[in-house]
């Protein structure tokens, strides 16, 4: 087909769950996603109780206990901040896993529903016209191993292409972005005098997102950033010096490393934006995120909130009007935490 109801941008958490409830609504979806599932994503790959809940309201059951790691499970997040000598320990319980699994899951109970997924195909530009929005795209032919254009539209576009989101650029190409390298590393290790039963957050004034230690399947990942290729390396370096000195790590074998270049918005100032006319924004690609850097719950949110509002075609309020009202609660929330993390006098 070359038109469809609704046309979903990335297969992440949020299309997948937007193209969930979509589907089960009898809408003709198409999500088209960049890479070919299962794809690795730069991620902590931790997924809270708050996600697992919606996970179980919305699909019927929690999260299968296959998809998830060694250890499986961690009992909170412990963050230290420039101006605390110790750790603020935060009781958040949460389950382990590597994304390329969860990703796909979440896409195949999509595809179970009724959604059709185009994988190997990436949105090159948009248009908004007065009763449908048009898409050029391309996808790679395997025949002729090249990528080929085409066009395709949809009576709505969800925008769920991440931090970098290329549909926000051209709804919004007056807006400033704010990029960095999120940059991370996996060792083998002997020592770190760290409870691993956490996983822990460091806030710093030498990098533009937190930096964090956390294990998965026996190795330690050791994450930072930058606002360049040259600066994170030299972040990563001073950064693993400052574990060495102060927790006694001792690092063994690098296996391999993963950086990814992306927008990271003024996510403390609540600078959330929701799209326009027939294309709504979900998850990063909206700025949503929580005060740990969890994005799966408001991508989780997002997406059902951009479906329902869709789907309501009872409303006569216009379409993006609908969505706002959706996540008005939730943003109330993330504001709110936000505001807390404020007061204990780190602004990021």
């Amino acid at each position: 087909m070359t038109h469809w109801d609704v046309i979903i941008v990335g297969g992440g958490p949020a299309g997948s769950m937007a193209a969930k409830y979509l589907a089960a609504g009898n809408k003709r979806v198409l999500i088209i996603e960049r890479m070919q599932p299962p794809r690795d994503k730069v991620c902590s790959g931790i997924i809270s109780t708050e996600a697992v809940r919606i996970l179980k309201k919305e699909f019927g059951s929690g999260l299968p206990s296959v998809l998830c790691v060694d250890p499986p499970k961690g009992i909170g997040i412990r963050l230290k901040m420039p101006q605390k000598d110790d750790f603020i320990t935060q009781p958040y319980e949460f389950f382990n896993v590597w994304r390329r699994t969860f990703d796909y899951w979440l896409l195949l109970k999509a595809s179970e529903e009724g959604a059709e997924i185009q994988t190997r195909t990436e949105m090159v530009d948009l248009k908004q016209e007065e009763n449908a929005v048009t898409l050029t795209v391309k996808a790679k032919d395997f025949k002729s191993n090249t990528y080929k254009k085409y066009q395709i539209s949809a009576d709505a576009v969800i925008a769920a292409d991440g931090g970098s989101s290329r549909i926000r650029k051209i709804l919004y190409p007056e807006m400033k972005s704010i990029h960095a390298h999120a940059y991370q590393e996996y060792w083998t290790y002997d020592n770190v005098n760290l409870d691993m039963d956490y996983f822990h957050a460091f806030v710093t004034e030498d990098s533009p997102i937190y930096e964090s230690v956390w294990i998965k399947d026996g190795m330690l990942i050791i994450t930072t950033g930058a606002t360049s290729g040259r600066e994170v390396l030299a972040n990563q370096e001073r950064f693993i010096h400052y574990l060495q000195d102060n927790f006694n790590l001792k690092l063994k074998k690098k296996i391999r490393a993963e950086s990814i270049y992306q927008d990271i918005g003024s996510f403390s100032e609540c600078n959330f934006i929701f799209g326009k006319d027939r294309v709504l924004l979900v998850g990063e690609a909206a700025r949503l995120m929580d005060i740990f850097g969890q994005g799966i719950p408001a991508a989780l949110q997002s997406g059902k909130g951009a479906a329902l509002a869709i789907l309501d075609t009872d409303s006569e309020m216009p379409l993006i009007d609908r969505y706002q009202n959706r996540l008005r609660k939730y943003v109330k929330s993330l504001k709110r935490n936000w505001k807390v993390l404020r007061q204990m006098g780190q602004i990021f």
